[in-house]
C-alpha cells in the first residue's frame, strides 16, 4: 500500500502512483507464489503478473506487461523534458515489456520489450544547434525535424543501471525525414555527423544488433537563407549490424566487427557504401558516387582553389578517421580509386 507522487516539473505534470503491492517471493518460498505488482496510476488500475523459474544465470523473476493502443505521448512524460520538445502520435501502438530479476546478478535488473506502430508521426517542438555548415565557416545551425514512418518494429534490452541499452532489432519502412535548418540544407557530411550523434553518445552504452531502413525519404529545406533552397533524396536504404558505441566498447565480454550496407539517390546523384563501421563511425569499405556536386571536393583542395560547378564520379576503397577530439571532421583517404570530375570551372584565389 505504498504510494509514489512523480512531480515532472520540466514538464509542469503531476502523477500519482498509489495503492501499490510487490510480490517478489524468495527462492526457498514453499508456496511458490508468482510475483505480482499491482498499482493505481493516475486512477486507472494497473496489473503486472509474472514467473519465477531457474534460467541460465540462475534463478529469475520476470514481471510481464502488455499495453495495448497506447499513445505514445503520454509516455513521454514520463521522461524528463521530451514532452516539451518532441511530440508523438500514432494510429495504432502496441508494446510488451518485461522486467527481469536475476538474483545472482549484481548488473541490476533487465528490461526488455517490443514496440510496433503503424502510422507514426514524431515532430521536434524546439529546434536544435545542429553542426556547422560545409565550408567550416563556425555558425551553429538551427535544425528542426518532422518525421513520419509508416511502419516502425522496435524490439529491445536495457541494464539501466550499467547506463546500457541494446537495440535488437529495429526497422523502419517508408519514413520521410523532412529537416528544416536556418542555413544551407543538411549536406552529405552533415548527416553522417548527425548520424554519429545519435549512434555514438557519451553519456550512456549503446548496441545495436539489426537496424534497417527502407524505402526512405530525406528532405534538406534551407528556411533562412534569402531564397529557400532545398535537397531531396529518396530510395534510401541502410543495413547496420553487430554494432556498438564507444562508450560501449570495454564493457561488451564478445565483441564483433560491425557492417553496413548504405544507398541513397536523387533526380541524378547516387551514394552508395558497403564496408565496416567502428565504434566512433569510422568506416572503411567500397564506396561509389555518381553525377555528385563536385563542390564537396573542396576539402581536400588548397583554400585558395574553388569549383564553382561540375559533377564527381568516383568508385573505390575509403577509409576515414578522426581528426579533432569531438570527432566532427573526418580524414577521407581513397585507394584502388578512380576518379572523374567534368563540366567543371576551377577558380584559384577567384580567378578562373
Amino acid at each position: 500500500n505504498s504510494t509514489v507522487h512523480f512531480d515532472d516539473q520540466p514538464n509542469k505534470r503531476k502523477h500519482l502512483i498509489e495503492d501499490i503491492e510487490l510480490l517478489l517471493p524468495r527462492p526457498s518460498n514453499e508456496q511458490q507464489l508468482e510475483p505480482s505488482l499491482k498499482a493505481m496510476i493516475n486512477s486507472s488500475p494497473v496489473l503486472i503478473q509474472g514467473q519465477r523459474y531457474v534460467g541460465e544465470s540462475g534463478m529469475e523473476t520476470r514481471l510481464s506487461l502488455q499495453l495495448k493502443d497506447i499513445d505514445p505521448q503520454q509516455y513521454l512524460t514520463w521522461l524528463p523534458g521530451m514532452a516539451d520538445t518532441i511530440t508523438a502520435e500514432a494510429q495504432q501502438a502496441d508494446a510488451t515489456l518485461e522486467l527481469i530479476f536475476q538474483e545472482q546478478d549484481d548488473q541490476g535488473p533487465t528490461l526488455t520489450g517490443t514496440f510496433n506502430a503503424t502510422s507514426l508521426h514524431i515532430h521536434q517542438l524546439q529546434p536544435v544547434q545542429a553542426i556547422a555548415p560545409q565550408e567550416n565557416t563556425g555558425k551553429q545551425v538551427s535544425l528542426n525535424a518532422d518525421v513520419k514512418i509508416p511502419q516502425l518494429t522496435l524490439a529491445f534490452r536495457a541494464v539501466p543501471l550499467q547506463q546500457f541499452y541494446t537495440i535488437e532489432k529495429l526497422i523502419i519502412d517508408g519514413a520521410t525525414f523532412d529537416l528544416h535548418t536556418s542555413s544551407e540544407p543538411i549536406h552529405n557530411k552533415e548527416l553522417l555527423t548527425i548520424a554519429s550523434d545519435l549512434l555514438n553518445p557519451e553519456a550512456f552504452r549503446l548496441a545495436v544488433d539489426k537496424l534497417s531502413l527502407k524505402n526512405s525519404t530525406i528532405t534538406s529545406t534551407a528556411t533562412g537563407s534569402k531564397s529557400e533552397s532545398k535537397q531531396a533524396w529518396q530510395d534510401i536504404q541502410l543495413d547496420l549490424n553487430n554494432y556498438h558505441n564507444t562508450k560501449a566498447t570495454n564493457f561488451l565480454a564478445k565483441k564483433t566487427q560491425a557492417t553496413a550496407l548504405f544507398s541513397m539517390r536523387n533526380e541524378e546523384s547516387l551514394i552508395s557504401f558497403q564496408g565496416d563501421v567502428a565504434p566512433n563511425l569510422n568506416l572503411s569499405g567500397r564506396i561509389t558516387l555518381k553525377n555528385m556536386d563536385a563542390t564537396m571536393l573542396h576539402s581536400a583542395l588548397e583554400p585558395t582553389i574553388r569549383l564553382s560547378k561540375g559533377k564527381l564520379h568516383l568508385t573505390g576503397l575509403v577509409h576515414s578517421e578522426q581528426i579533432d577530439k569531438d570527432e566532427k571532421n573526418r580524414l577521407w583517404q581513397f585507394s584502388d580509386s578512380s576518379i572523374k570530375i567534368t563540366d567543371f570551372t576551377v577558380k584559384d584565389q577567384g580567378t578562373l
